[in-house]
């Protein structure tokens, strides 16, 4: 059982996490390297973090394994980790936007312990520092006082992420040149989440803006004024923009016919109005 647990409340809300249990879980994932088993796949390196265990490790939230899988999904949604089976095996890594996660900097342990020094003394400690490789995770130390200032950590999104963002924001200020200036680090972490973790390319997501300000989009100016609402309704427009661009081959191709058949141009608008197409 892990004895003492804690949150960096400021950075899970950044992170997108919907609750203090998935901020939990995610800070127990990050020590994984000092109680989980290690699975190598691919040449990387995942820890298998059985359901069960994270339960266990956690008794005061009453997780049950399937409630585990569902955090462990969600944290994998939001570009935390990667997540994969061996078998019959939980197998986790974290990724690089996972890793900038962190509830406590060394070097405010480390003040905490020169100043406050435990029975066992600075030694043990340092020790347990140097050594993480323990079967539990009781010993590993987390400060209950959050109050110390926390620096940010920098997250490295591409480059297409912060193009797109920047084209978004174009394309809207041409219909509304007063639009307020939003955050485009925001946006920039939403359409990198787009990319990496639903599986966009940069090329549909600019193709994507570039029918919203069409005719056919036209409906979603109005809807897709950030980032997230981007990601979040891709797969809706993806669709639209799919059917009227059927739509409008079909029309070409019957007025194309038309003319083959020897219609003249009069006939032609008069069949396409009768036949609605």
């Amino acid at each position: 059982m892990r004895y003492t647990i804690s949150i960096n409340q400021k950075q899970a809300i950044e992170l997108g996490l919907q609750s203090v249990t998935q901020a939990i879980i995610l800070d127990l994932i990050n020590g994984s390297p000092t109680w989980a088993d290690a699975e190598i796949v691919d040449g990387k390196v995942y820890y298998w973090v059985s359901r069960t265990k994270i339960a266990k490790e956690l008794p005061l939230l009453d997780l049950k394994p399937d409630s585990v899988y569902r955090h462990l999904k969600a944290l994998l949604k939001l570009g935390l980790i990667h997540y994969l089976k061996v078998g019959k095996k939980d197998c986790v890594r974290l990724t690089q936007l996972g890793k900038s996660y962190y509830v406590i900097k060394k070097s405010d342990l480390d003040e905490k312990t020169e100043k406050n020094p435990t029975k066992n003394g600075k030694k043990s400690e340092k020790n347990a520092e140097k050594n993480p490789t323990y079967n539990n995770t009781n010993l590993i130390s987390v400060t209950n006082d959050q109050k110390e200032k926390e620096k940010e950590k920098d997250v490295s999104f591409s480059l297409s992420s912060s193009q797109i963002s920047k084209y978004l924001l174009e394309k809207i200020k041409t219909i509304n040149p007063s639009f307020k200036q939003p955050n485009l680090k925001i946006w920039v972490k939403d359409i990198d989440l787009a990319i990496r973790v639903d599986g966009r390319t940069a090329g549909e997501l600019e193709q994507c803006i570039e029918w919203i300000y069409s005719p056919a989009g036209a409906f979603w100016q109005q809807i897709v004024l950030s980032g997230a609402k981007l990601r979040k309704n891709f797969d809706t427009m993806f669709i639209q923009a799919k059917s009227s661009g059927a739509q409008k081959a079909k029309g070409v191709n019957a007025v194309n016919n038309l003319y083959c058949s020897g219609y003249t141009a009069t006939q032609v608008l008069t069949a396409m109005g009768a036949s609605n197409v």
